[in-house]
């Protein structure tokens, strides 16, 4: 997604692949973006998955604490899953009624990639760059 690495920094380094997402540091260890079109949806995330459920857990509820701001950076809500049983938590923002396996889907999902995932990327960076862990 050549288009992408234009729209946000965070894709500049990552190289064509033959899986259905793509992933992207997002400047912390154990964090990163996410871009994915599976069965039913496109989907983009941010996805919190250190070696460390309590690690990943305090970070969740960092960017947690500051929702209602990055919601509205973002311009609309976004899904907040902690998953308190497993070691990773995410967010993430859904297109619905696509599909990889549709290529008529193709265009959708692209648009929706290019227009949202540097939104994401705008409404999270500035609590990460905040968050300071050993």
């Amino acid at each position: 997604m050549p288009e992408l690495k234009e729209k946000s920094d965070k894709f500049i380094d990552i190289s064509p692949s033959k899986t259905s997402w793509i992933q992207a540091g997002a400047g912390i260890a154990g964090v990163s973006y996410c871009c994915e079109a599976i069965r039913d949806c496109a989907r983009i995330s941010i996805v919190i998955s250190s070696s460390n459920k309590e690690r990943n857990k305090l970070i969740y509820r960092l960017l947690h604490n500051n929702k209602a701001e990055i919601e509205s950076k973002f311009g609309t809500k976004l899904e907040w899953l902690e998953m308190p049983e497993y070691k990773m938590s995410y967010i993430k923002f859904e297109l619905m009624n696509c599909s990889m396996y549709e290529e008529d889907s193709w265009p959708k999902m692209n648009e929706f990639f290019l227009e949202k995932t540097p939104k994401l990327v705008h409404a999270f960076s500035n609590d990460i760059k905040m968050i300071h862990l050993n």
